[in-house]
């Protein structure tokens, strides 16, 4: 994990090689429905807005630059590896509560998913993951750009981690506002994050294809992230929550050089625009354990 012990990742803080990343973001996007998740990428403030623009239908990766993104500290040399060591994160909104979010580093994304279409849409993918790039432990999601109206199931074909392509999955959409997170299970109204995959299947290297069984209405993005650290859970207005991941949660994720982070988040309510705010520090140290 780069570190031996709890001393030695003590002594590389103090020695300066760590760094702290601040977000601060002004209005979430609006929830159409508690239990939903929402993209906080999709919201103004510090790190800047995504707007996932891009050729329609055709992969694009997306690389951690200057305020695209939280900033993970400089890129780390050969033989050194960076890893997150605490998030913190709090918001005054009134109606958030209790919130969850999960810290992802976004790879690459489809941008202009015809909704209200039940053509078949193929995708194009003249890149790969620019990091991941076997796609084990990958995943794909649906971000809502224009609002979904209806109800309908989408079939999708990718290739797993493996390299095997022709991978079909089928699950369910529903009514969702422009930044949900518009994926439910083969039934509508079990909201989840992440496309279900096939059996067995370890993550996602590349999407081929989408269809909709019926027109739903607007457009959505589809996005290819990896998980790193999560749940982090906020169950007071006005109140920090400091997630330690080495205490907390026995881990210390590993960010790749490029990476380009920001969070999901997950409400109990139909929540509201509400500023979120909070920190990530990241340290980095040997590559050797």
């Amino acid at each position: 994990m780069g570190f031996r012990g709890v001393y030695e990742l003590a002594s590389r803080e103090n020695e300066g090689a760590c760094h702290q990343s601040f977000f601060h973001k002004t209005g979430s996007p609006v929830l159409a429905a508690s239990g939903m998740w929402g993209d906080l990428s999709q919201a103004p403030g510090t790190p800047r807005f995504n707007a996932y623009s891009g050729s329609p239908l055709e992969a694009t990766q997306m690389v951690g630059v200057g305020n695209f993104g939280l900033y993970a500290g400089e890129a780390v040399p050969g033989g050194f590896s960076k890893h997150i060591a605490e998030v913190s994160v709090s918001s005054p909104g009134a109606t958030f509560f209790p919130a969850n979010f999960l810290l992802c580093d976004y790879l690459m994304f489809y941008p202009l998913v015809d909704m209200d279409s039940t053509d078949f849409q193929p995708l194009d993918n003249p890149v790969g993951l620019p990091r991941y790039a076997t796609g084990e432990g990958v995943y794909a999601t649906l971000v809502t750009s224009v609002a979904q109206t209806a109800t309908g199931n989408v079939t999708m074909t990718y290739t797993n981690s493996a390299g095997t392509t022709g991978r079909t999955v089928t699950f369910s959409v529903g009514v969702a506002n422009t930044g949900n997170v518009n994926v439910n299970g083969a039934v509508a109204g079990q909201r989840t994050i992440f496309v279900p995959l096939q059996a067995g299947d370890r993550g996602v290297q590349s999407v081929q294809s989408v269809q909709l069984n019926a027109s739903c209405g607007g457009f959505a993005t589809l996005v290819l992230v990896k998980p790193l650290a999560g749940p982090i859970i906020m169950r007071e207005q006005n109140t920090v929550q400091e997630t330690h991941l080495w205490k907390d949660r026995a881990s210390l994720p590993k960010v790749e050089n490029g990476a380009c982070l920001n969070f999901f988040f997950l409400s109990g309510v139909a929540a509201a625009s509400s500023v979120v705010r909070g920190h990530v520090t990241f340290v980095w140290g040997l590559n050797d354990g």
